[in-house]
């Protein structure tokens, strides 16, 4: 097993435990001692977890996964989707992407856009742009350790000052809400700063978020242009009905 998927195990676990021994997590996971320490050593480094005692917790003062985890989980559909959204996208517009797993799994399929500019406030997602010569603007701000991305007052002035024509992000759940959702109130504040400026706002997710939950609404459904996903069942589609349309695979 990948040392990446095991962590992302490791976590899941946790999730659902809060606490165990580390000899009984190595027994689940089927591995030795030390490869276990070592994953916990990783995920400590990343503030997700804390040692103690023989045991290993989740760290509930971070409950935001890393973008790390966020790309391994669901990577071809994530591809899938993003995928199909960018082919939305016209030469010599300006776009903003949200530091998302899915807008990243993407990216490479922006290479065969002309005269496009590229406003982001994911490190990675930048990275990868300039690789495939595309005009790109990294937003300033604080930068998160875990989501590679820029937050605060100088990243939102700069956003303030683009008018984009339209605007990709994701969401990390949609269960027992009534709108798309993030893990933090920073996420918040930039995103409705792209929301005002922008002519188009899409919403790009796989269907597993209509089971998953996260804590803060960024959008009400009404206020999304276009919603992509893989398939979504009638209940689904009566749920987000108030999206203005919604693109499926």
């Amino acid at each position: 097993m990948k040392k990446a998927v095991r962590q992302i195990q490791i976590h899941d676990i946790l999730l659902e435990k809060g606490r165990i021994p580390i000899k009984e997590l190595a027994q689940i996971l089927n591995v030795t001692s030390e490869t276990i320490r070592s994953d916990i050593a990783s995920l400590e480094n990343q503030s997700l977890v804390i040692k103690e005692h023989g045991w290993v917790r989740l760290n509930q003062a971070n409950n935001e996964k890393p973008l790390s985890f966020r790309i391994n989980e669901n990577s071809q559909l994530k591809r899938k989707i993003a995928i199909r959204a960018f082919e939305e996208i016209k030469d010599g517009q300006v776009i903003f992407l949200d530091a998302g797993s899915t807008i990243l799994a993407g990216v490479d399929a922006l290479a065969t856009k002309k005269d496009i500019t590229v406003v982001t406030h994911s490190l990675l997602t930048a990275s990868r742009c300039v690789d495939l010569n595309i005009h790109t603007v990294l937003t300033g701000g604080d930068l998160n350790k875990g989501s590679k991305r820029t937050t605060g007052y100088f990243s939102n002035y700069l956003i303030d000052h683009y008018h984009f024509d339209m605007a990709f992000t994701g969401s990390l759940g949609i269960k027992d809400v009534h709108g798309f959702t993030t893990v933090s109130s920073e996420g918040i504040d930039i995103i409705r700063h792209v929301i005002n400026q922008s002519n188009q706002f899409y919403v790009v997710a796989d269907s597993s978020k209509f089971e998953s939950e996260s804590t803060y609404i960024y959008c009400r459904f009404k206020e999304v242009d276009c919603f992509v996903t893989d398939s979504i069942n009638d209940v689904q589609k009566e749920k987000i009905k108030d999206v203005k349309r919604i693109i499926t695979l």
